[in-house]
C-alpha cells in the first residue's frame, strides 16, 4: 500500500494474484501488528508512521507462523485428551499446572482401568526414563510434563511451547530432557 492509499481485500487480491483468505489472513497480522488500520468502509490503509512495508509484512507472516503452531499445538493437546489411558482429571490439573495427589477414581479412565486394553501400557513402564505425569525440564522449551509414551518417544507438554513429541533415544543421549527439580 501506497502512503494515503485505501484498498480492500478483493484489490490488493487481484494486484498480487492470491486468494482472498490468503490476502485477508495476512491483512489480518499486519492489523494486529499496527501496521495498518481498517477503515469504516472496509477498505485498509497503511498505518501512520509505518515506513516500512517490507518488514512488516515479514513480522506479519512470523506472527502467523507462531499463530499456527499454537493452534497446532492445541489440536495434538486435545489429541491427547481423547486418546488418554491415564486419569483425565489428572491430565487437567496438571495442564493448568495443579500439582495432584494420584488418579481421581472417578473418570472414565479410573473406572475403566480394569479393561484389558490398559494392562500393556502398565507393562512396560519400567522401560520408561520418566514417569507418566512428571515434570521434566528441555533447554529450549523449559518445564513440562510427560503425557505418554508412543514406542520410542515421548510426549511432554511443555509450559510454553505446547505438546512436543521428542525421541527417547535423543533424550537421553543428548540430554535433553531431565527430571525437574524445585530450583531447576
Amino acid at each position: 500500500l501506497r502512503e494515503g492509499e485505501a484498498l480492500d481485500a478483493r484489490d490488493i487480491a487481484e494486484r498480487l494474484g492470491l486468494s482472498r483468505a490468503k490476502v485477508n489472513t495476512a491483512l489480518i497480522g499486519l492489523e494486529d501488528l499496527g501496521s495498518i488500520e481498517r477503515l469504516p468502509t472496509g477498505t485498509v490503509r497503511r498505518a501512520a508512521g509505518k515506513a516500512d512495508p517490507v518488514a512488516a509484512a515479514d513480522e506479519a507472516a512470523e506472527l502467523d507462523v507462531r499463530r499456527r503452531q499454537a493452534v497446532l499445538s492445541r489440536i495434538e493437546v486435545m489429541r491427547h485428551y481423547a486418546e488418554l489411558g491415564t486419569c483425565r482429571r489428572q491430565f487437567l490439573l496438571n495442564y493448568f499446572g495443579e500439582e495432584t495427589e494420584g488418579a481421581c477414581e472417578r473418570c472414565d479412565n479410573c473406572e475403566g482401568a480394569r479393561r484389558p486394553a490398559a494392562a500393556p501400557l502398565e507393562a512396560d513402564a519400567e522401560k520408561r526414563p520418566f514417569p507418566l505425569e512428571s515434570w521434566v525440564v528441555h533447554p529450549e522449551f523449559g518445564k513440562g510434563v510427560v503425557e505418554s509414551y508412543r514406542g520410542d518417544r515421548v510426549v511432554v507438554l511443555f509450559e510454553r511451547e505446547g505438546s512436543r513429541t521428542i525421541s527417547l533415544t535423543a533424550a537421553q543421549a543428548d540430554g535433553l530432557l531431565r527430571p525437574f527439580e524445585t530450583g531447576s
